[in-house]
């Protein structure tokens, strides 16, 4: 924008010396103008629009992750129930054969198998979560370099339209 003020003193420069020509340049110069105003406004609907899908692609990508997580979950908690209804059917009619140490011990054995399967649930949760964190900020860094792309374009392009 600078280089384009400086470009437009320069023709307001010439055109004082010759005054034939006023027109003209003014016409040219108005036309550079609304030339390089309509190339801003493509550039920037441009950079909305992919803004717009990448971040429309998160979030239907974060959705279809949850739907799947919630699904295991799900099935995961139906698992537990079923095993531990048929661990109890079980442990009742063992109850009448077996003596009542054997069977404290298996119940220890059972809460202590809960207890790794809820610590390893909730390790891969916080994975979980990492891993979202890791594609927010891969998503924010494309953001950004897409940004830097467009600006660099856009002063390669004023760079040019100055020669």
């Amino acid at each position: 924008r600078v280089l384009w003020n400086k470009q437009v003193k320069q023709i307001s420069a010439l055109t004082k010396e010759d005054g034939s020509k006023t027109k003209l340049i003014k016409k040219h110069l108005e036309e550079e103008e609304r030339r390089q105003e309509l190339l801003l406004n493509l550039m920037k609907k441009e950079l909305e629009f992919v803004n717009r899908v990448s971040h429309e692609k998160a979030i239907r990508d974060e959705k279809r992750l949850l739907r799947a997580k919630l699904r295991e979950k799900k099935l995961t908690t139906a698992r537990v129930r079923k095993y531990h209804q048929d661990y109890c059917k079980r442990t009742k009619a063992r109850m009448s054969n077996k003596n009542y140490k054997e069977e404290l011990m298996f119940k220890q054995l059972f809460e202590k198998g809960l207890k790794v399967q809820k610590e390893s649930l909730l390790e891969a949760r916080r994975a979980a979560k990492e891993d979202n964190e890791r594609a927010r900020e891969k998503h924010d860094k494309e953001v950004k370099e897409l940004e830097k792309y467009y600006s660099d374009q856009f002063d390669l392009m004023a760079y040019e339209m100055d020669k």
